[in-house]
């Protein structure tokens, strides 16, 4: 006789396939009860039947697996309900196992009750979007009465996840149940625009509460919570993250982050309008992060407070791993009869993470504009793989460097700032560069950065003002003499080829050897001017569309057998 645990190993080891297999039997199977030529028979034995109740539960488990928190909408426990009804067997089953209700949904405030009176003591997950209401009346009361219910009836919440267009005061105004457990709060707001605060969080739903909450994930956005009430509730966070959440001071954020340092593996702080009266407040002892895996601070202010500075006072005081992956977004502006205000004193910091652990070798730059805001960004990895600017599951870089300008600061500015970051960064162990749609062909930015990226082995550009860039007046190619691969994506025709066959017929005779090898991608090129590169390199390899007709990579070797 096998033990329960090993009938649990068994159906933790039931592939999707299987157990799909064994729910679309279920209406003639189940039942026990099959129709042949008039004589109704009895199955008892059915595939179904003999499913063991462990098998049973991972297959429902499955259709009540926890909703993804940017949509909060998808569980609506429909599932649920249809296995319930299904057969005696399911339903048994299924309401008997508590675990299997954890997750509420505010379908209706019946429901609701239901899976409150289903799941006993398992510790809930909460998540409500009030947006889906907001024309409602009648929704939105079930919602919120059903909100209410499970917010202050059940006595085991692990999550709290709300988010909403409207003032949800009235019902954060509450005091939660005595000893629960709070793993995960979220608050959201939802608003068109990004700098509006959507609703309070009254100082009584955090102060309330008999004892602290073990978050280990704290998330705002868009609302404003008083000060002074978190901190308490924020001793084994891992993830933080703000998101515009006001009523913060340097001095707070710091004091939270020490009493999560020891566990704290994410930070976001996304334009969070830190007090600016505590640049000038007696600094903060540094604070060690040993488990800190991301950091990401977003200073793309819409006024002129200067209020980055706070956040850099913040990032400043900071103590990471070498292999934290750290994102900073920066602003420059320009005031009315005024010098630029060009956000350089968190350069020092960012070198000196680049300068920590393994080198970099990969670069990526590319345009990445915030609105009305032009921009550039730079991402730089410890791998050699070439960074793909079309990948977005692209890993995570160690250094991401977000620089964007006021509409009425020139272009060059942006160029400008980051020439004066990357000429201090360690790039010596570049072997991989990427240059992606760059903003203006005349921002020289290749020029200033190839020269310092003397062990590059691979270059990939994008689009005609990069190839421009790249080719016109005195390339930067010749200063790369260790390059082995270059890779050209978004070539626009004749005169972008034109400009790559004088490039690399000048860099041969510079270098006194051909590039070893040159890749033509998605470009809008014919055979002629395919076999006119070919001259210039070594090896070609053309992958793409044939004058824009076509989106099946070229078959070279057949169809054109002539060295390309």
């Amino acid at each position: 006789m096998t033990s329960p645990q090993e009938n649990m190993d068994t159906a933790l080891s039931v592939d999707n396939t299987n157990s799909i297999t064994i729910m679309e039997q279920v209406t003639t199977s189940e039942s026990g009860v099959v129709a042949d030529n008039g004589v109704r028979q009895h199955h008892t034995q059915s595939a179904v039947s003999r499913t063991p109740v462990e098998v049973l539960l991972r297959i429902f488990g499955m259709c009540a697996e926890e909703t993804n928190e940017d949509d909060l909408r998808t569980f609506d426990a429909t599932s649920l309900i249809n296995i319930t009804h299904t057969c005696s067997r399911w339903r048994s089953v299924a309401v008997d196992y508590p675990p299997l209700w954890q997750n509420l949904s505010f379908r209706s405030l019946g429901l609701t009750r239901t899976m409150l009176e289903r799941v006993g003591n398992v510790p809930v997950a909460i998540r409500a979007d009030l947006m889906n209401t907001a024309n409602s009346e009648t929704g939105t009361h079930s919602l919120l009465h059903g909100l209410s219910r499970a917010m202050t009836h059940h006595g085991s919440i692990r999550e709290l996840t709300l988010c909403g267009i409207r003032d949800m005061a009235p019902l954060l105004d509450v005091t939660l149940p005595a000893g629960i457990q709070l793993e995960a709060l979220t608050l959201r707001g939802a608003a068109e625009k990004f700098y509006q605060t959507v609703f309070y969080v009254p100082a009584s739903f955090f102060t309330n509460a008999l004892q602290a909450w073990p978050l280990r994930r704290l998330v705002l956005e868009r609302v404003f919570v008083p000060s002074g009430v978190l901190m308490r509730h924020c001793t084994q966070l891992r993830h933080l993250e703000l998101h515009y959440a006001t009523q913060l001071a340097v001095g707070e954020l710091l004091s939270i982050v020490q009493a999560s340092s020891a566990t704290l593996e994410h930070i976001t702080v996304d334009l969070v309008p830190l007090h600016v009266q505590d640049v000038t407040a007696p600094p903060h002892a540094t604070v060690t992060l040993p488990k800190l895996k991301y950091l990401r601070v977003n200073c793309i202010f819409h006024d002129r407070d200067r209020r980055e500075q706070s956040a850099f006072q913040m990032m400043q005081k900071l103590v990471f791993p070498a292999d934290t992956c750290v994102l900073v977004q920066l602003l420059i502006t320009q005031p009315p009869f005024g010098p630029w205000q060009i956000p350089t004193s968190i350069f020092p910091q960012l070198v000196a993470h680049a300068n920590a652990g393994a080198p970099l070798r990969g670069l990526l730059f590319q345009q990445d504009n915030v609105f009305d805001k032009g921009g550039m960004r730079i991402k730089a990895w410890t791998s050699a793989k070439v960074p793909s600017f079309f990948d977005e599951q692209y890993p995570v870089p160690k250094i991401d460097v977000h620089v964007v300008r006021d509409p009425n600061v020139e272009h060059t500015m942006v160029h400008h700032t980051l020439y004066t970051l990357t000429s201090d960064m360690p790039f010596d162990n570049v072997v991989s560069a990427t240059f992606a749609r760059l903003e203006n062909k005349t921002s020289g930015m290749l020029c200033l950065i190839l020269p310092h990226l003397t062990g590059l082995r691979e270059l990939t550009v994008h689009g005609s003002g990069v190839i421009h860039e790249l080719c016109d007046g005195p390339s930067p190619l010749h200063d790369l003499k260790g390059l082995w691969t270059l890779s050209v994506y978004e070539a626009a025709g004749h005169d972008d080829i034109h400009a790559l066959c004088v490039a690399l017929d000048k860099r041969a005779k510079y270098v006194g050897e051909k590039l070893p090898r040159l890749f033509v991608c998605y470009s809008n090129v014919t055979f002629a001017e395919i076999d006119a590169l070919s001259t210039y390199v070594g090896d070609i390899i053309w992958d793409g569309s044939l004058e824009g007709a076509q989106s099946v990579p070229i078959p070279v070797e057949v169809e054109n057998p002539g060295g390309v």
